[in-house]
């Protein structure tokens, strides 16, 4: 048995794709480099990153597939859900044979889980989007931090590059260490990425934004009505994992 090992990027992944199908294997398995990746008894094969590979199977599966198909990989991808590259892989084989009725077959395991990962990783990168809560540093750029169960970072970039585009702007993942930079309406993601302490601490936020975090954390708390208070259901809309990164849910400290 193979053991394919690539770099954990969704290029990488197409890469990794199309040198499997290439070299028609049917059992293999699959790891990325920066986990335990090397196993004993099989045949360790590292895939690099081939971006013509990955355009030609980009482009195999929006030519020939449904109009969808690419965005359901995308976001089963993105969910980094344990084992969605095999489900992916499966799915890719079956919309070889059904091609634009691929989606409307889900009966097939592998379509349907495909579909159920996407939705999920799509839904939380919606949520994502209304629970980002910026705030200013002193040089006037803008910082958020999020964790986010998918890794959603690129699938929001596009939302805050349109609400924002004369802005510099960071947001952070703490779960993955990384983080999309937006600088001159550019788009830059990087990967393990060297937070400066200072701003985790906000020890460096701007004396504007520190004031206007205090009027929204008092606001916040003058309009609740201590009797109604019901953290189930706001835990149900607002999962307690953000609430780390919702100013609002800190305590008011006057």
């Amino acid at each position: 048995m193979r053991n394919y090992i690539y770099d954990g990027t969704i290029a990488g992944f197409f890469s990794l794709v199309f040198k499997i199908f290439e070299d028609k294997v049917e059992n293999f398995k699959i790891s990325k480099k920066n986990s335990i990746n090397i196993k004993l008894g099989v045949e360790n094969i590292f895939v690099d990153t081939n971006i013509d590979d990955s355009i030609r199977v980009i482009k195999k599966i929006r030519n020939d597939f449904s109009k969808y198909s690419l965005k359901n990989i995308e976001g089963a991808f993105y969910s980094e859900i344990e084992g969605c590259e095999y489900e992916i892989i499966n799915y890719i084989k079956e919309g070889l044979k059904y091609k634009k009725n691929i989606d409307n077959h889900l009966e097939i395991t592998s379509v349907s889980k495909v579909y159920k990962m996407s939705e999920k990783c799509y839904k939380e990168a919606h949520k994502i989007k209304g629970l980002v809560r910026f705030k200013e540093i002193i040089d006037g750029s803008l910082f958020s931090n999020i964790n986010s169960t998918s890794n959603v970072l690129i699938l929001i970039a596009p939302h805050f590059m349109a609400r924002f585009p004369n802005e510099k702007w960071a947001i952070y993942d703490t779960k993955r260490k990384n983080a999309i930079i937006h600088i001159n309406k550019k788009i830059e993601y990087i990967e393990n990425f060297e937070i400066n302490i200072d701003i985790v601490n906000e020890k460096i936020i701007s004396e504007e934004e520190n004031i206007y975090s205090k009027l929204w954390k008092n606001y916040f708390n003058n309009i609740s009505i201590p009797e109604r208070e019901n953290k189930k259901l706001q835990m149900k809309f607002v999962p307690k994992k953000y609430w780390n990164f919702l100013n609002e849910m800190e305590e008011y400290d006057g």
